[in-house]
């Protein structure tokens, strides 16, 4: 069996803020992850890299009684930032 091969992750933090809006790449391909806090979701809207194809998963909490749960919403997006809008206002 053949041994796994290293990848490089970069992360970029476009407002230099590490609890911000964050994005990650493999250096030695085309594939990204933009992790969006909702505080920063205008900040994250003048990012050009939303206006790409992907896969969005939105994760939020609501309550049922006494008992938080997590919700999450997952979708094949052909225009990312639209879906996370248009899912944002409907879950506020």
């Amino acid at each position: 069996m053949s041994q796994p091969t290293g990848k490089t992750i970069q992360i970029f933090l476009p407002d230099g803020n590490p609890r911000g809006v964050k994005i990650a790449e493999f250096t030695s391909c085309t594939v990204q992850a933009l992790l969006v806090p909702r505080a920063k979701l205008d900040f994250a809207c003048s990012r050009t890299e939303l206006t790409n194809v992907g896969v969005t998963f939105l994760i939020g909490e609501s309550v049922a009684g006494d008992v938080p749960l997590t919700q999450v919403w997952i979708a094949i997006c052909t225009y990312v930032l639209v879906a996370i809008v248009r899912k944002d206002c409907a879950w506020k």
